[in-house]
């Protein structure tokens, strides 16, 4: 309660002295903005502002308006700080809404960590950004990217709301190397897994061009094109051992030249969380639907859904991912299952059929259990209790099972430059005595 004071007090006061003359005509406790004054701004155009906040002259205003349009801000990295104020409107029970920036007046120079679902962890030792192109509210960044099964180069930019619409434009083109895992020598048995890792490199690159709405129906909506190049190296290295491996199974053999693709590609998503970070409630929900040609053509379908809920002294939170892909889909564009980021308590990769699989179920469920807060009021140190469930097609015929599930615990730091650590101990369902430890970047989901 007092955190909560504190973080209001200037709205308080105003809410106090403006509801005292409160109209009849109001609703009981309701502040109506009156209008809008941006502060502080030198290179930044006022309007680009404005498109950032979700209220308007004649909204009604309430301290989670405020605290949740001061976080989208502070996102965009244009400001050095935000900071929102109310002040005494011209009539009973309205308000003026001041907000006041410090603006960057440099670019970023940014050492910054992170996770790819589909490549493990990643850091960015080298990039620069630069947020606010000539005040415009244009984004421009290269960075380069290191990590266990990733390393390359991604330059960025970005223009929202293009030509004057709800639309916002992005352009990337990656340079990316890639390490995908095999298992040629698979058993039926979980406890005579045979551990001869085999680890191919796979080289691409290419340019993406993206648009996305910003308001009203499109906000749920973003869509475009992606042209690529990709070689797998014609070898693999076996892990522990030294050796090389030349000659593939024909399921990778086949795709082992090079291959150029080009791609188009809908999505429909929507975000109700009350907080990207460390969300508390809320749903995150996107179906992606994607049509490839070139010297392959398939077509990918996938739905990712995570739902948070306040339970009891934490937070229940839920993932469902579904997938499905073409048979004549390349191995490297296929699906995965097992390791850090997916079904933990086996190595990574561990229950993925040879080719990689078409078909995905994965479902995730984790307990979060706030320990200490930081000085904003956000998790600190969190414990966790997982259960993690997948199938893949193949599974049988390399575990003898049709889906596999694991359970475990964990917890979750906040550590400076990287974001959240993660450490997660996870055992099979059915050997609790064959557990893993994993120590990883960020959030699963």
């Amino acid at each position: 309660m007092t955190a909560f004071l504190r973080k209001n007090f200037a709205y308080l006061l105003v809410s106090l002295a403006a509801l005292a003359m409160q109209p009849a005509h109001a609703q009981e406790g309701q502040l109506i903005v009156e209008q809008v004054k941006i502060l502080g701004l030198r290179k930044t155009n006022e309007q680009v502002v404005q498109r950032y906040l979700s209220f308007r002259a004649g909204d009604a205003l309430t301290p989670e308006l405020i605290e949740q349009n001061q976080q989208t801000l502070q996102a965009t990295n244009f400001f050095k700080q935000v900071s929102f104020r109310a002040e005494p409107g011209s009539a009973r029970g309205k308000v003026v809404v001041v907000c006041e920036v410090t603006e960057r007046q440099w670019p970023t120079f940014e050492f910054a960590g992170g996770y790819s679902e589909l490549d493990g962890w990643y850091f960015s030792p080298l990039g620069v950004r630069f947020d606010n192109l000539l005040g415009t509210g244009h984004f421009l960044g290269l960075r380069v990217l290191i990590g266990d099964r990733v390393g390359g180069a991604n330059l960025r930019f970005y223009q929202p709301h293009i030509f004057n619409r709800n639309i916002n434009f992005q352009f990337d083109a990656d340079i990316l190397g890639r390490q995908l895992i095999h298992y040629f020598e698979q058993r039926p048995s979980i406890q005579n897994f045979d551990q001869r890792q085999s680890i191919q490199n796979v080289n691409s690159a290419g340019v993406r061009f993206s648009l996305s709405g910003s308001r009203g129906l499109g906000k749920y909506l973003s869509g475009g094109l992606q042209f690529s190049k990709t070689r797998p190296d014609t070898f693999a290295t076996v892990a522990n051992k030294k050796d090389t491996l030349y000659t593939f199974p024909n399921i990778i053999a086949k795709d082992l030249d090079k291959k150029r693709l080009s791609s188009a590609w809908l999505r429909l998503q929507a975000d109700t969380r009350d907080n990207a970070l460390f969300p508390t409630k809320g749903i995150w929900g996107a179906l992606s639907l994607e049509a490839v040609g070139g010297d392959a053509k398939f077509n990918r379908t996938i739905f990712d859904g995570r739902v948070y809920q306040k339970l009891g002294i934490g937070v229940l939170a839920w993932r469902l991912k579904l997938g499905k892909i073409s048979e004549a889909t390349p191995f490297y564009e296929r699906f995965y299952l097992g390791g850090v980021n997916s079904l933990r308590s086996f190595d990574e990769r561990r229950l993925t059929p040879v080719g990689y699989g078409t078909k995905l179920f994965l479902s995730n469920l984790e307990y979060r259990i706030p320990l200490e807060w930081d000085k904003q009021g956000k998790p600190r140190f969190t414990g966790v209790l997982f259960f993690d469930a997948g199938r893949i097609n193949g599974l049988k015929e390399i575990i003898g099972e049709d889906i596999v599930r694991s359970l475990g615990f964990g917890v979750r730091v906040k550590v400076p430059v990287l974001g959240l650590l993660r450490m997660d101990f996870a055992y099979p369902e059915k050997h609790p005595d064959d557990f893993h430890f994993y120590l990883t970047l960020g959030h699963l989901f």
